[in-house]
């Protein structure tokens, strides 16, 4: 229908994305190809294993689906917001073919708002009510959930090879798992006090093989009680006992690293366990190690307990190597985090030294102007921080290097890479574990975040250093 122009005859406005070009690094298609290759997406996505499979066999009304998945583009190559303009397309489309109110109001809903889900769950935590219920209010019902949810994925899929990792697809479904109960009605606040105490005993049940000597359900039900709720409910019960295991055997001034890898996603998780007074700017330091390492960090949850243990966990994946990094290769990154918390070793000194780090990178041709962005109304615990700026080895250390000079202290952070651009966001409070306040020079942090990272990248994006670019951070 495309090939013979009969596709413009249901939709005319598809003639003005006909090879439209998207001139950026990120996406390989022309708009036309993407949207085409979106709805084959969604359809494979429906034939796979696993939960894409199910939400795709559950939905009613597949050609809503297809035909949103096929206008959720075309409002690009107009000055204004594409997805704003794909709303009136979307409105024009549905009159156009006879849809009633409801079917309006979905196919309206998902082209509008088709950005919505990808941002939620690569950008904001989805443990956070501020951040959940209002996204399960806007999709408003299961049925316009698992639209969004396999739209969302067909749409990165449909990008270019790569695009949508297993880590994100992981992303994604911890996002529509948590908000399917809050839009189908089957949310009961009293079941949490019962929820955790089943959990404690699986948490029981775990630890025996583990433990030297026999951990009780209900100690370990206090102890979840010090964590985040996103740990509790977003960490698997054996790993949650192997934490406390080691939180046990944890002794002032020292650090246990533990490191799994996970098949599925391809991607080793590292565990960092000591106690917050060791050293300051703990994250900042693993992140520099990591970076120094040649690792690439896809998301990192920074937990600080009452008591003062951290248990900071860093997914990540190791270009070198397809499958399982060697054990040496990880113990050896373990050791080095130990060193560096330790005093023992510097960042900077693994920096300079490093043979992961080319002494010149030039930055992508195409360079993007640095962006901070500062939110203080999403969270009620923190105040967020979204960095978007163009990747460059050791930016990440950079960045938390920046907000720990800032006296301030990552709570949570989510990252994310596009080919040669980041999105990272991390949530911050002060050393007090309080949110910042309007008064406390929100715009002044927000300035010097973006000047440590446009003075790190160079300021016209020639070919920089990468030696030279972390020269003054090799004190730390």
């Amino acid at each position: 229908m495309h090939r013979a122009h009969l596709l413009e005859k249901l939709i005319p406005v598809f003639s003005s994305v006909r090879g439209l070009m998207q001139f950026n690094q990120y996406h390989k298609y022309t708009v036309d190809e993407h949207s085409l290759l979106a709805v084959a997406k969604a359809e494979e996505l429906g034939q796979e294993r696993g939960i894409f499979k199910e939400v795709y066999e559950e939905i009613r009304r597949k050609d809503l689906l297809h035909l949103a998945v096929l206008l959720h583009d075309l409002g690009k190559g107009r000055e204004e917001d594409h997805s704003e303009v794909g709303k009136a397309i979307a409105e024009e489309t549905a009159a156009r073919l006879g849809f009633d109110e409801q079917e309006t109001r979905t196919l309206v809903f998902l082209v509008h708002r088709h950005l919505l889900m990808a941002h939620t769950a690569f950008r904001r935590d989805p443990y956070d009510d501020k951040v959940l219920l209002p996204f399960a209010r806007a999709v408003a019902t299961p049925e316009v959930l698992r639209k969004l949810f396999v739209l969302t994925a067909a749409d990165l899929a449909a990008v270019g090879p790569g695009v949508l990792t297993k880590w994100k697809e992981s992303l994604l479904i911890e996002l529509y798992l948590r908000t399917l109960p809050e839009v189908s009605g089957e949310r009961d606040a009293g079941a949490v006090p019962e929820r955790l105490r089943k959990l404690a005993e699986e948490v029981a049940g775990e630890a025996d093989g583990l433990a030297k000597n026999k951990m009780d359900a209900r100690w370990i039900e206090s102890q979840l009680g010090q964590f985040p709720v996103r740990y509790v409910y977003g960490t698997p019960p054996a790993r949650i006992a192997a934490h406390l295991v080691a939180i046990q055997q944890l002794h002032p001034n020292e650090v246990l690293v533990e490191d799994t890898f996970n098949e599925a996603l391809g991607t080793c998780e590292y565990t960092v366990l000591t106690f917050d007074d060791l050293t300051p700017g703990i994250f900042s330091k693993i992140a520099g190690v990591m970076a120094a390492k040649g690792l690439q960090i896809l998301d990192a949850q920074i937990i600080t307990r009452g008591d003062g243990v951290v248990v900071d966990t860093f997914q990540v994946s190791d270009p070198d190597y397809a499958g399982p990094p060697p054990l040496e290769r990880r113990a050896s990154i373990g050791h080095t985090i130990a060193k560096v918390l330790q005093g023992q070793e510097t960042v900077g000194h693994l920096m300079s030294r490093g043979s992961r780090l080319s002494t010149a990178r030039r930055l992508p041709a195409s360079r993007q102007s640095t962006e901070v962005q500062m939110d203080n109304e999403t969270s009620d615990r923190s105040t967020i921080i979204d960095v978007f700026a163009d990747d460059r080895q050791g930016l990440l250390y950079v960045i938390t290097h920046a907000i720990f000079k800032l006296g301030l202290s990552v709570q949570a952070a989510r990252i994310s890479t596009r080919l040669d651009q980041v999105a990272d966001v991390f949530y911050v409070t002060d050393l007090q574990g309080a949110k910042l306040q309007e008064h406390s020079g929100i715009e002044t942090i927000r300035a010097a975040i973006k000047e440590e990272i446009d003075r790190f990248l160079g300021e016209k994006g020639e070919e920089v250093g990468e030696l030279e670019g972390l020269s003054s951070y090799s004190s730390s």
